[in-house]
């Protein structure tokens, strides 16, 4: 059987640079959706995480698609948020009984890592929250004097790409002129949007190196299981928004995106 979560690495500085790294998961097509809301039960969810963390605690936030990161230190950082029911779309800690998670479904998750403070944490990185990444770096800098821009360890995590990913002309200028050019392709009349190549502008504007930074390939959109023995009705290795239920008119899959020590 197909496991059912997605494991991603950091570079291989990473684990030179420090003893422990986090590890950093999504959970597949075919587990259902992930979906978070604070006025909602997902039974699904909440025993994925139960089998998957079982000494740890969940970091939950309802996402508002921004730009918003938040620094858990403690319970009562994690009490707070619940109690308030606090919306954002990212968050870092260095506390290891805690466990960030984000959903996505073609929005980009972003790991990140600093392997001075032992920082970690994981973005919701959709067209709108590109640049969040900004912030979360903001925070760790801040909070640790210690760390510094190539410290830092990033992993863009899969998502829908520019195979997929038809814009509009006012997104296509939006992008070309906050972040990169190249980040927009046009074939047949039809305007496409790499979301990573404006990630990785981003980044390597800001100093991150080259060698920090680990994009994974796969469409959230389109890519399937290459697997002869997987026996589930469907094949799709991502749940996808564009796929399921802009093109199909379905509900679709979120998937969550969690990282522990």
């Amino acid at each position: 059987m197909y496991p059912m979560q997605i494991n991603l690495k950091f570079d291989d500085d990473a684990y030179k640079n420090s003893l422990k790294v986090p590890q950093c998961k999504i959970s597949d097509f075919n587990l259902g959706s992930m979906r978070f809301k604070w006025n909602e039960e997902n039974k699904i969810r909440s025993e994925y995480f139960s089998k998957t963390y079982p000494d740890k605690k969940i970091i939950d936030i309802e996402l508002c698609h921004s730009k918003k990161v938040l620094m858990i230190k403690d319970e009562n950082d994690l009490e707070n948020i619940s109690k308030e029911h606090i919306l954002a779309d990212g968050i870092i800690t260095k506390n290891t009984n805690f466990v960030p998670v984000v959903t996505v479904a073609d929005c980009m998750s972003i790991f990140i890592f600093d392997d001075k403070s032992n920082s970690f944490g994981v973005v919701h990185s959709g067209w709108k929250g590109t640049g969040i990444s900004v912030e979360a770096i903001n925070l760790i800098l801040q909070n640790n004097p210690q760390s510094k821009i190539d410290t830092l360890h990033f992993i863009l995590g899969p998502h829908i790409k520019n195979c997929c990913y038809q814009i509009d002309e006012e997104r296509k200028n939006y992008f070309s002129k906050n972040f990169t050019p190249e980040c927009i392709t046009e074939t047949n009349g039809k305007i496409f949007l790499s979301l990573e190549k404006a990630n990785l502008h981003l980044l390597e504007k800001l100093g991150i190196p080259k060698n920090h930074i680990v994009c994974y390939s796969e469409c959230t959109c389109c890519s399937k299981i290459d697997d002869e023995e997987y026996s589930l009705k469907e094949n799709f290795k991502y749940g996808s928004f564009r796929r399921q239920h802009v093109l199909e008119g379905n509900d679709f899959n979120v998937m969550a995106a969690s990282i522990s020590m």
